[in-house]
């Protein structure tokens, strides 16, 4: 099981010459990564992906809590000032 998408790497003239073609793999859950001699210089991935974790939890990798953490408190409360502890 993988956590990455399919890829496919393309050079700008082959995007250029085929675009459309290369948009309905995109449309069909392909990302598609755009070289410029040979260098990754961008990614094309459909704009209407769902939220990456709810698609883990879909597929069983994760698992999403059940209610939110609660805001961390801090266990001790300190009497004097940080440095007049150091300085102890």
């Amino acid at each position: 099981m993988t956590l990455q998408r399919t890829e496919e790497r393309v050079g700008i003239r082959e995007l250029h010459d085929r675009l459309s073609e290369y948009l309905q793999r995109v449309e069909g859950g392909t990302d598609v990564i755009v070289t410029r001699r040979g260098k990754q210089i961008a990614r094309l991935s459909s704009s209407d992906a769902q939220d990456p974790f709810e698609d883990l939890s879909r597929r069983g990798i994760v698992t999403l809590p059940e209610e939110a953490r609660s805001a961390h408190q801090p266990r001790i409360r300190a009497r004097d000032s940080v440095s007049d502890l150091v300085s102890e």
